[in-house]
């Protein structure tokens, strides 16, 4: 009974391993057809506010369009109760970092002003 109640608008971090954190965000992601396939979910917390609860998460996922893994932070909140109609579901914060950078093409830049190489 000693634990404290997380107050109002307090972000408080998950176990992002757990599963239902994954069913919970690919409900999301299609409440606003959004199709990536998610490999990994690699944080997350929740806050509880009076109209209900918002969930930031960061997930790897694969963009289909470029074909490379890339990590994804955003903010999900969920209006009134947990389901998932678009109404629902508000995405408020949204970027891709793209972990992996395609190969230079071949054939080596320029050097850098005032290095020069003999030989």
């Amino acid at each position: 009974d000693d634990v404290p109640k997380p107050s109002i608008g307090q972000w408080i971090p998950q176990n992002a391993s757990d599963p239902q954190w994954k069913e919970k965000l690919n409900l999301a992601l299609l409440s606003i057809y959004d199709y990536k396939r998610i490999l990994k979910v690699t944080s997350v917390s929740t806050q509880v506010m009076q109209g209900g609860t918002n969930y930031k998460m960061t997930f790897n996922a694969v963009l289909v369009l470029v074909r490379q893994e890339c990590q994804i932070e955003f903010n999900i909140k969920f209006y009134g109760q947990d389901h998932f109609s678009k109404n629902d579901v508000s995405i408020s914060y949204y970027e891709c970092k793209i972990q992996f950078v395609v190969e230079r093409e071949k054939g080596s830049p320029p050097n850098p002003a005032g290095s020069t190489k003999s030989g």
